[in-house]
């Protein structure tokens, strides 16, 4: 059978066509992909845990089963707590509304007694406080609806844990081609849930309203490189002046970027390889791109799937780097 010869300009237009193509295909399924893929770095986080039990001496089996046992009761735990704090958020909603007001009148009242004078930007909805309050409450409709999802990521969490404990499974075939994005997700996933668990803690001694939503959203956002801490540190610290005051807002907003600063600067550079850190213009890029790919669970997503494509297309073009770690 005889074979077609392509040129490089014509083998990078065939290419290009299939990205396109595969891209569009991709975005159209969106919200299943999201679920798979959401499913898949879950499961990476937790699998530590099932090496752990091996190396403890617990067979192959026993170690699987016990890893999904605390799997679902976690999970099951989280998503009531989750639900719980979202409610919370929801019925204070129209408090927070109020408070806004009063903020915003007491900030336009405080500026011109102090010689500063701002143009009138009475007419500009984006400073109507009912539109800045229904960003809060439409925050926590869209993360509630979310935990549809729960039972289903839970699933398919287990399949992948089950798959990941045979030689010759799926999950664990991948995992050869993606050492080097196990150890980010690994690293990724351990100062994610120290800055999770210390901030939520503060939050809760302050008082802040969703304490527990505030914590998991900055877990998830920690995958996001440079971006996720402004994204994570917004909402809490804006009801924290809301409800408790400047002086309550201040010691979050110091919790956050002390705790971040701990995470991101003594604990990561210890642990993370060289080739894992990206550039901010590169970070924002790729945000960018699976953000419109997959909307907002490809912000979360987005450098995970990025760097184990790099690590696939390296191992499937027989470059040095593929091989997993030992």
């Amino acid at each position: 059978m005889s074979t077609v010869s392509l040129s490089p300009p014509q083998r990078t237009l065939l290419i290009t066509a299939a990205v396109v193509i595969v891209t569009y295909g991709v975005r159209e399924a969106a919200g299943p992909v999201s679920t798979v893929l959401l499913a898949a770095l879950l499961a990476q986080t937790i699998q530590p845990v099932r090496t752990w039990l091996r190396a403890k001496g617990l067979s192959a089996g026993a170690s699987v089963g016990l890893t999904i046992l605390l799997l679902v009761v976690g999970g099951l735990l989280i998503s009531s707590l989750l639900a719980a704090s979202l409610g919370q958020l929801s019925n204070n909603a129209p408090l927070y509304r109020a408070n806004l007001q009063a903020l915003q009148e007491s900030v336009l009242a405080w500026l011109p007694a102090h010689g500063i004078t701002l143009p009138d930007f009475s007419h500009l909805e984006i400073l109507d406080p009912a539109k800045i309050a229904g960003v809060v409450g439409g925050f926590a409709s869209s993360v509630l609806s979310a935990l549809g999802n729960t039972v289903l990521i839970l699933l398919l969490m287990v399949l992948m844990l089950v798959d990941a404990g045979t030689e010759a499974g799926t999950f664990s075939r991948m995992n050869r081609y993606a050492g080097h994005t196990q150890q980010y997700i690994k690293i990724t996933s351990l100062t994610g849930l120290i800055f999770s668990v210390l901030v939520t803690i503060v939050m809760l001694v302050v008082g802040t309203d969703g304490a527990v939503t505030w914590g998991v959203l900055g877990f998830f956002l920690n995958f996001v490189p440079n971006f996720g801490m402004i994204l994570t540190v917004i909402p809490p610290v804006l009801l924290t002046l809301l409800e408790r005051g400047w002086g309550p807002a201040a010691i979050v907003l110091g919790a956050f970027f002390l705790v971040n600063f701990f995470t991101d600067n003594i604990i990561k550079p210890r642990f993370m390889k060289s080739g894992l850190n990206l550039g901010i213009l590169e970070s924002f890029l790729v945000l960018m791109f699976f953000g419109w790919v997959l909307g907002a669970a490809g912000t979360v997503l987005s450098i995970p799937v990025y760097l184990t494509l790099k690590e696939v297309l390296r191992g499937h073009m027989g470059e040095e780097g593929a091989a997993p770690p030992a």
